[in-house]
């Protein structure tokens, strides 16, 4: 979480974090993000279910979602197609890929 924050800051990109999926869901209740990253395995509630009900929110729909994990993609490509992510990193991840993972989505918003 730090570390996604840090380089996102350096590149002017604002970032609001969450501590487990509940509170994530929570925030995205109240405020409209751009771009969702979340990581699969969270307290609480995984990136899976997180995602579920994230899509399930007034304007959602359509969200870039970013997922970072250690699971690899081929385990669970399925469930993530269904939900229809931007882009999924497996740990550990190379923070310039994330940023250009990021910077390639803004183009399209």
């Amino acid at each position: 979480q730090k570390i996604v924050k840090r380089e996102l800051d350096r590149y002017g990109m604002k970032l609001e974090t969450a501590d487990d999926g509940l509170s994530g869901l929570r925030k995205a209740e109240i405020t409209k993000y751009d771009i969702i990253i979340t990581d699969y395995e969270m307290p609480n509630m995984d990136g899976y279910e997180f995602l579920k009900r994230v899509r399930q929110l007034k304007g959602y729909k359509y969200t870039p979602v970013i997922i970072l994990s250690s699971r690899e993609y081929e385990d669970n490509k399925e469930k993530w197609e269904e939900l229809n992510i931007a882009d999924y990193l497996s740990k550990p991840f190379d923070v310039n890929l994330m940023v250009q993972s990021v910077e390639k989505i803004v183009k399209f918003i």
